[in-house]
């Protein structure tokens, strides 16, 4: 380093002015107090000391805090208190004195083995740490798997309807963990499956743990205890209460507990019905790819419920529904192709959809597939195969399927006639309401067919069938009154149910009515109005009807109606214009 640095060094020692200067009166030796710049080096050598010894420098006190110097092993760069650097005996060797120097570099070592003692000891401790979470996270993995194969081999055994063995799995998972899932199946164990003996079920035990699981936040626990409540098992019916649960589960996005909302707003169970919300929890879960929530959008859509009606898209969920396997929305799919909703009509489409639904057992679907082979739509006429359709509905409850097995038994579609095997299926039918089969059956017992012939029997079906409606029920009832057939005599009812029947269009009824004005039976005679009910049956090929009207003719050119009370035909009105025969 050049000499120029300390002479600099020098002058700012002189130059410097400080707060105060000391000067003893003794003459050669001064005091000078100083700061020292931070990035100053000052060597004490030899060969400098003649530029100290000319300024008379002795001694320098640098304040707490400043970079002092560097020496050759850079022991010190920061100082902790004042110090006094002292020049001494000129001439001889020149040394750098320090103030208590070696307590201090004492000290300094002392404080860097113990700086280095606490490191060892905090790095001791550090790694100690380390070890014992590693150990913890070591026992809490294992402790984990633990439960996972328990929770696992749980499952298995709840699976097999080992009930016991699944529950101890399950207890032991809840001895490291309180794991929602293993709580959810402690009380699917009480609970039992489907085809489980009602006997070994308890379902307020298995309330109990679903709560429990559900409280947790267990979205299907939360799902489960909403159906509880839906259902009133294990606990007493309370449809806002269930509402609640399948909100809690359906705001975490589990799909059956949105499906079961939308199904709740639907029927108003727990909440005002609102087929907007319905619809709205319907897509949640469709979205979700939830077969049973996309067939009820394509069922809102082809009804306009909470949405606007539009079948194009009724058709697309009901697809996607059906391809998932969804069985009523594979009969819905075979519905929209039977009557061009939201697609072209195409009857064998129709039944490809009706025959996978019917596969699986969708009465309907099979009901419709026996009137395709009944009828030769999307398929070749086969009586046989609509008649094993039709079994397979009938067997299931299936009315209409009931009634349609009745006609092909009394008529010989697909099966030897066999009027008692007729009667059989008519009954279940016209037990369930059937206007038709209740007609049919009065219709069996009134002529004997499969069935001892017992007119009373035949009047309390007509009357069932009749009172629904049924116009040819009507008719046979009126001539039951009218000849007194399994009931007492009673013209006046006879015309009531002809002109029931006849107001409807019955041909037959008409015809009767006709008799009954012209005979004054149940009614005042009335030759006009005769006439008018005649011409309508005529009008409609009823013969006898025609041949009464020829009467009415010759009798009008014979001239003998005014005798006889009679209104010529002519007179009857234009309502008869224009009648051939």
């Amino acid at each position: 380093m050049d000499n120029n640095y300390f002479e600099n060094l020098a002058n700012a020692i002189q130059d410097e002015e400080p707060a105060s200067t000391q000067t003893s009166q003794g003459g050669s030796e001064a005091t000078l107090t100083v700061k020292v710049d931070v990035d100053c080096k000052l060597y004490c050598d030899g060969d400098f000391m003649d530029l100290f010894e000319a300024n008379k420098v002795k001694k320098i006190s640098v304040p707490t805090g400043q970079h002092l110097f560097t020496v050759e092993s850079e022991r010190f760069n920061e100082v902790s208190e004042d110090i006094v650097l002292e020049i001494d005996q000129p001439g001889k060797n020149y040394l750098l004195l320090v103030k208590d120097l070696k307590e201090r570099e004492n000290a300094e070592v002392q404080k860097k083995e113990n700086a280095k003692d606490n490191e060892r000891k905090a790095t001791k401790a550090e790694e100690a740490k380390r070890k014992s979470e590693e150990e913890q996270e070591r026992k809490k993995e294992k402790s984990a798997q633990e439960a996972e194969e328990c929770l696992k081999k749980g499952m298995e055994y709840y699976n097999a309807r080992i009930y016991d063995i699944a529950l101890s799995c399950f207890e032991k998972v809840l001895e490291t963990s309180d794991d929602p899932e293993a709580l959810l199946f402690i009380g699917k164990c009480y609970e039992g499956q489907d085809g489980d003996d009602e006997s070994i079920r308890d379902y307020e035990k298995a309330i109990t743990w679903y709560r429990k699981a559900a409280e947790k936040g267990n979205a299907r626990a939360q799902n489960i205890m909403g159906n509880r409540y839906f259902n009133g098992k294990g606990v007493e019916q309370n449809y806002v209460e269930a509402v609640k649960w399948y909100r809690k589960s359906a705001m975490q996005g589990y799909d059956a507990a949105q499906r079961n909302l939308g199904i709740c707003y639907r029927q108003g169970k727990g909440v005002k019905t609102d087929n907007v919300k319905a619809f709205e929890w319907y897509t949640k879960a469709a979205k979700q790819g939830d077969a049973y929530s996309q067939r009820e959008l394509g069922y809102c859509y082809s009804n306009g419920l909470g949405v606007s009606l539009d079948y194009a898209i009724a058709f697309e969920w009901f697809t996607k529904a059906a391809e998932q396997g969804n069985v009523i929305a594979q009969s819905d799919l075979g519905w929209c192709y039977e009557n061009g909703k939201g697609v072209e009509t195409d009857h064998a489409k129709a039944v490809e959809w009706y025959t996978k639904a019917a596969k699986q057992g969708d009465a309907y679907s099979q009901r419709r597939l026996g009137y395709c082979y009944s009828n030769g739509k999307g398929v070749e006429t086969d009586h046989a195969k609509a008649v094993e359709w039709y079994t397979k509905a009938a067997k299931q409850g299936d009315a209409y399927s009931q009634r349609r097995l009745g006609y092909c038994y009394s008529n010989g579609k697909g099966v030897e006639t066999d009027h008692a095997k007729a009667v059989e299926w008519y009954t279940k039918a016209a037990k369930q309401g059937d206007a038709y089969s209740q007609c049919e059956l009065g219709y069996c017992y009134s002529n004997g067919l499969g069935v001892s012939l017992d007119y009373a029997i035949a009047v309390e079906w007509y009357t069932k069938a009749a009172e629904q409606g049924n116009v040819e029920a009507m008719l046979c009832l009126g001539e039951c009154y009218r000849d007194g057939s399994g009931v007492d005599e009673d013209q006046k009812k006879a015309v009531k149910w002809f002109a029931k029947a006849a107001e409807q269009g019955n041909v037959e009824a008409m015809y009767c009515l006709g008799e009954c004005y012209r005979d004054g039976s149940g009614v005042d005679e009335d030759q006009k109005k005769a006439v008018e009910w005649f011409t309508k049956a005529a009008k409609q090929g009823h013969e006898e009807a025609k041949a009464e009207l020829e009467f009415y003719n010759r009798r009008e050119s014979e001239n003998a109606f005014e005798e006889d009370g009679f209104l010529p035909y002519s007179m009857v009105g234009s309502q008869n214009e224009d009648v051939t025969f």
